[in-house]
């Protein structure tokens, strides 16, 4: 990580961000890596959900797929998870993760080499398991581009086209077919290791861990799709990068983008706000953001975080209506926000706990975990939101 940060350095980028994923979701030393993590780099160590994880996929492979699709089913096999996305004309409709990562599930089913019939069986049957909601919830997408992302999909789609792991950038845009996934997943559990590295597109590393990675491809096209997968070389980075570009571009705009005002007016409607008010509120706030400005003096993005708090200020009557500003706090901490940053979560949430009652204080935790400009800006925001609710207060 030191190298790494010494080498961007000496581009001088205008953005970092720095994500974990499943391994640091789950890991018990969380809190002593992120912290060894950010000294190395520079930067804030984020350990996102999977949900954005899914998000910043899907954006990635958009950005990068030569066609535009009407719809779309992804797959990224990681090492800890999996994540499974469906959009429709760009927009996602469904995105999950799932403990399908081929690292993981070799080290929990897989202690023979080659592995004995009790363990396949055993790991294809975790596998239904936990694909089985999804599948309720998708079932066949006959209509969709289905495509697979990371080095399992890479390893299995060089595999079945005969493409060396020297060569892998070919396989962007190959397809593979079922009977050719089934083909090839009955010959890997026949071999051992050292005979899986010596097919194409498998290599050293990936030989370790390719039967658990290609069983839960096989089970995703089999039950998923029509019978072909697609490979992308695009990905989590790739994501990461369009969405920073984006950022970069609309920094100036006052107003959540298309996927954030989804976000948090669903997260609205799932609590019970009535969606008249949260609406009518949030467009006043906006409105004495920008007529304001010359009095708070704030960069114009933190108009954007006021909006999302004027959507979700009201979601802790879901938990009682007695302090109910503390709970919209606490839900907003606490939930999976797509396409917001952990720094903009926090944002949002003390905009939400202090909309009524109490000032902030820095004994209060969720407070005093702000950045020193951000504590000022929530101080200067909190205003504004009281003055947009207070002017709809009967709801009407």
């Amino acid at each position: 990580l030191e190298r790494f940060a010494r080498q961007y350095r000496e581009w001088q980028p205008q953005a970092v961000r720095v994500v974990a994923t499943s391994a640091l979701r789950d890991a018990r030393n969380q809190q002593e890596f992120r912290e060894r993590a950010a000294a190395a780099v520079g930067a804030t160590v984020e350990i996102i959900s999977g949900r954005e994880e899914a998000r910043l996929i899907h954006l990635g492979v958009v950005t990068r797929w030569p066609r535009r699709e009407n719809s779309l089913l992804l797959l990224d096999i990681g090492g800890g998870s999996a994540e499974v996305t469906w959009s429709e004309q760009g927009a996602i409709r469904y995105s999950t993760s799932v403990p399908l990562g081929a690292v993981r599930l070799t080290g929990n089913f897989l202690r023979h080499d080659p592995p004995e019939p009790e363990e396949l069986l055993e790991l294809e049957e975790y596998i239904a398991q936990q694909f089985a909601a999804s599948l309720r919830r998708l079932g066949p997408r006959r209509s969709a581009r289905t495509i697979g992302t990371s080095a399992t999909a890479a390893a299995v789609v060089c595999a079945v086209n005969r493409i060396p792991r020297s060569d892998r950038e070919e396989a962007d845009g190959r397809r593979a077919r079922l009977f050719e996934i089934r083909r090839l997943y009955r010959e890997l559990i026949s071999l051992d290791a050292d005979a899986r590295r010596r097919l194409p597109g498998i290599g050293p590393r990936r030989a370790e861990i390719i039967i658990a990675g290609a069983a839960v491809l096989r089970y995703f096209v089999e039950h998923f799709t029509t019978g072909a997968l697609y490979y992308s070389q695009a990905g989590l980075r790739d994501g990461i990068i369009a969405d920073l570009a984006v950022r970069r571009v609309t920094s100036q705009e006052a107003a959540l983008d298309a996927g954030q005002r989804r976000t948090v007016a669903e997260m609205a409607r799932r609590y019970g706000v009535p969606a008249a008010h949260a609406r009518h509120v949030a467009a006043l706030a906006r409105s004495l953001f920008l007529g304001l400005a010359s009095l708070h003096r704030l960069p114009l993005e933190y108009a954007r975080w006021l909006e999302a708090a004027a959507w979700l200020h009201d979601i802790g009557h879901y938990v009682s209506s007695t302090r109910h500003h503390r709970h919209s706090g606490y839900l907003v901490v606490h939930s999976d926000l797509p396409g917001f940053t952990d720094r903009e979560k926090l944002l949002v949430a003390n905009l939400c706990r202090y909309h009524r009652k109490a000032l902030p204080d820095t004994t209060h935790e969720h407070f005093r975990l702000l950045e020193p400009e951000d504590r000022q800006a929530v101080e200067r925001l909190i205003p504004l939101l009281r003055i947009a609710d207070g002017l709809d207060r009967g709801h009407r």
